[in-house]
């Protein structure tokens, strides 16, 4: 079972259809849609009405005009998807991606309720910005699922993280560049759940502005932060570089109690990587709002002269 949508007359329309015709009206008629297989949007097509929306397969919308707007209940679609065009769902609902791999391939400012990345289910926003204009949207990582936010930028309004989140480079170090993942509002952490960052290469250069400071994936976030999350650091380089400062990973630009852990230690060459909170990024003093990574040494009994 399919259901495919395509430009033409409203399904508000009062003209009558054979009961074997197929589809061809945006959809626009309130009630609940059920499929159990996949719905694609071709060129030019909507579907915009009110109404839960439960789709077992794929969401497919194939060209840049196309909508896909759920008013007045949830949505859930059961595999990967690709999103050329614009998604919506009210403030308090929740659209749901529950498994394969879904990829946004165009801005979204629709999503005004909770945008949810199901158990097993992986969400690419590489160069995306996800951010409505009312400031409620939350993208909610659940426990198992995955979010890539690679590129040089990703935006996010607030971002729920019960999962694992990719910034950047953090899968693919070669070529792609290092990115900044920014969220606008909260950043929530939840037991488990777990920051990904990649290679790290410092510079010796203090980070001023915030981007500068090393080779890095970097995540700022514009208001606060709370919970508690892992950190994933995949290899170091340049060590020698890093200043004492240590190199920037996360900033917090509000008030912030969230606590970020090494998933395990990382110590190389007689070189232990750890990660210090500070108040800020202008200031030495402990704290959770500027989170960097630093070296200690740690000596080699081997080498009772050893450099740190």
């Amino acid at each position: 079972e399919y259901v495919k949508v395509l430009a033409g007359k409203s399904s508000e329309s009062t003209e009558e259809v054979a009961d074997d015709a197929e589809l061809r009206y945006d959809i626009k008629r309130d009630a609940e849609l059920i499929v159990s297989g996949d719905v694609t949007l071709e060129k030019g097509a909507t579907y915009d009405a009110k109404g839960d929306v439960t789709i077992v397969g794929k969401l497919d919308l194939a060209f840049e005009d196309n909508k896909f707007l759920v008013h007045a209940g949830n949505a859930s679609v059961g595999a990967g998807s690709e999103i050329k065009g614009l998604i919506g769902i009210d403030a308090g609902k929740t659209f749901s991606f529950n498994g394969g791999k879904t990829t946004f391939h165009k801005d979204q400012d629709q999503l005004f309720g909770t945008l949810a990345v199901g158990s097993g289910a992986t969400l690419d926003i590489s160069g995306r910005t996800i951010v409505d204009g009312k400031g409620t949207g939350i993208l909610d990582v659940n426990k198992g699922g995955t979010l890539i936010a690679g590129g040089k930028t990703a935006t996010v309004n607030h971002l729920h993280n019960n999962g694992s989140v990719y910034i950047g480079n953090a899968i693919d170090y070669w070529p792609n560049p290092h990115g900044l993942l920014t969220v606008k509002g909260d950043y929530i952490g939840g037991e488990g759940s777990t920051l990904y960052f990649g290679k790290v290469t410092a510079s010796g250069q203090e980070e001023k502005p915030l981007t500068t400071g090393g080779h890095k994936n970097l995540m700022i976030v514009e208001r606060n932060a709370s919970g508690k999350s892992n950190i994933d650091i995949g290899e170091v380089t340049s060590a020698d570089e890093i200043t004492k400062k240590g190199v920037l990973l996360v900033h917090v630009k509000g008030n912030s109690t969230l606590t970020l852990t090494p998933s395990q230690p990382l110590t190389s060459g007689g070189v232990e990587y750890g990660f210090v909170g500070r108040a800020g990024n202008d200031t030495m003093d402990p704290g959770k709002n500027s989170w960097y990574l630093v070296n200690e040494y740690v000596p080699d009994t081997s080498d009772p002269g050893g450099k740190p």
